[in-house]
């Protein structure tokens, strides 16, 4: 894997995008993530797959994982940002 994978343009904000509208829309789907785990059965998360190009096969429940980890990293890099 990739030392560092650059997001894709369809995933980052254009540039007049103000930080109200990007918190709110953080919000929104830190909610619909947390819900989306919260009902993830083991059995099921270790059952669905898809193979990714550059790190190969990937579970559900391995997916859940990352997504939690790299919302923890990013909030460690906003309170350094920010001085929190």
């Amino acid at each position: 894997m990739p030392e560092k994978l650059e997001a894709g343009k369809r995933v980052q904000p254009p540039d007049a995008v103000r930080r109200e509208d990007a918190l709110a829309a953080l919000a929104d789907s830190v909610a619909k993530l947390d819900a989306a785990l919260a009902g993830l059965e083991a059995d099921r998360g270790s059952r669905f797959a898809i193979t990714h190009p550059v790190v190969g096969v990937v579970t559900l429940a391995q997916v859940g994982e990352w997504a939690t980890a790299h919302v923890i990293r990013h909030n460690a890099q906003a309170k350094r940002v920010l001085g929190g």
